[in-house]
């Protein structure tokens, strides 16, 4: 009976000896945690998902769109030849520095153009199989926007 009645100093108490003294209050609770640090988790890992998606979109379209200062201008119009109306088109290239005429149809088409960078005029009718090369000056469109401009002040 003297060993049980015996006080045993605390700096010689083992573990087991202090989580019988630790009042309720911080005795370690095990249990299944409440239904709103769930929700504050799965919003957190959405927030997180949400934000690496909109940088990787972010990156992504940086890098495929390429914008481009390729200005083409296209004007289609119709003209009378020996008395039929034929269907045209005339496109301007001011990054190429190129002119395309298109006149006609089918095997009544000609293409003619003209290459102002290499200093050339291609023309080819469809009916034969021959393509017509002209040599020319080398010279660059002028710029479509001054002109317009010009345009509107007159």
């Amino acid at each position: 009976m003297a060993d049980s009645t015996e006080k045993v100093p605390i700096a010689l108490a083992g573990p087991e000896d202090v989580e019988q003294c630790m009042p309720p209050a911080y005795s370690a609770v095990t249990g299944k945690p409440t239904t709103s640090s769930r929700l504050l988790k799965f919003g957190a890992v959405v927030l997180l998902v949400g934000a690496v998606l909109l940088l990787l979109g972010t990156i992504g379209a940086f890098y495929f769109w390429k914008v481009s200062d390729k200005h083409v201008y296209n004007v289609h119009y119709s003209m009378s030849i020996n008395g039929r109306v034929q269907e045209g088109s005339m496109e301007i290239d001011t990054e190429n520095n190129q002119e395309t005429f298109k006149t006609g149809s089918g095997n009544d088409e000609a293409v003619e153009v003209h290459d102002f960078q290499i200093g050339i005029t291609g023309i080819r009718f469809a009916g034969g199989e021959k393509c017509y090369i002209k040599a020319q000056s080398k010279a660059h469109l002028p710029d479509m926007d001054s002109l317009s401009k010009e345009v509107e002040m007159t």
